[in-house]
């Protein structure tokens, strides 16, 4: 028995040592855990701080970029008004250097004086031409003095009809331009037919009228680009 207790109390013994020395690594492994996640967290917040220095130099790039970008713009307009000037002005019209204004239509369109002239080679009625005229940013013909009839020789078919902005007004009961100006007779002849149903038009270097639902050629009119 003794044998056997001392065993026994061996036994027992050797557990409690085992447990006195397993505690230790148990606190050990505890401590290990804090230490891991400050180093994680050290490490998140590294990358938020160069998240974040990243994002700012990006910004103060982009106003940079923005500072450089409006300076050559304030720049642009001289540069730009005289490059334009020497690329696409006549040296009819002034110099590039001098104060002179330059004028300038649109492609297919003519300048005569300080307006500008198109005329089609399809048909339409008057209010139609009208509006396309408006369309292209015009509106239909306004002669204003004779020389422009003698200009209109240029670019349309002397012999053919072409609708001008021209129309009886319903209030006044007369000929009046779009433009609200009225008609003078003392540069053109009235035409003969008049009435709320007649348009003005031109042929043959003259003023006619027609009536506003026949379909003719028509000429648009527009201020030039001045640069």
């Amino acid at each position: 028995m003794e044998d056997e207790e001392g065993y026994t109390t061996l036994y027992l013994r050797s557990k409690r040592d085992t447990s006195r020395r397993a505690t230790p690594a148990r606190k050990q492994g505890a401590a290990l855990c804090p230490r891991w996640y400050q180093i994680t967290l050290c490490a998140t917040c590294f990358v938020i701080v160069l998240l974040v220095a990243a994002i700012i130099a990006l910004v103060l790039q982009m106003e940079a970029e923005k500072r450089r970008i409006g300076a050559e713009v304030g720049t642009c307009p001289v540069k730009c008004h005289s490059l334009l000037r020497s690329k696409l002005c006549h040296q009819s019209q002034g110099s590039s250097s001098g104060n002179s204004t330059c004028k300038l239509c649109p492609t297919h369109w003519h300048l005569y004086g300080d307006q500008c002239y198109w005329s089609s080679t399809d048909v339409k009625s008057w209010n139609e031409s009208k509006d396309d005229c408006a369309v292209r940013n015009s509106h239909l013909l306004v002669i204003r003095r004779k020389e422009e009839m003698e200009f209109l020789k240029q670019i349309i078919v002397a012999t053919r009809t072409y609708w001008a902005g021209l129309f009886v007004s319903f209030q006044e009961k007369r000929w009046v331009w779009m433009t609200e100006s009225q008609f003078d007779q003392t540069l053109f002849q009235e035409p003969n037919q008049s009435g709320e149903e007649y348009c003005g038009a031109i042929k043959n270097n003259r003023i006619i009228s027609d009536v506003c639902s026949a379909v003719f050629r028509w000429v648009c009119q527009k201020d030039p680009i001045l640069i």
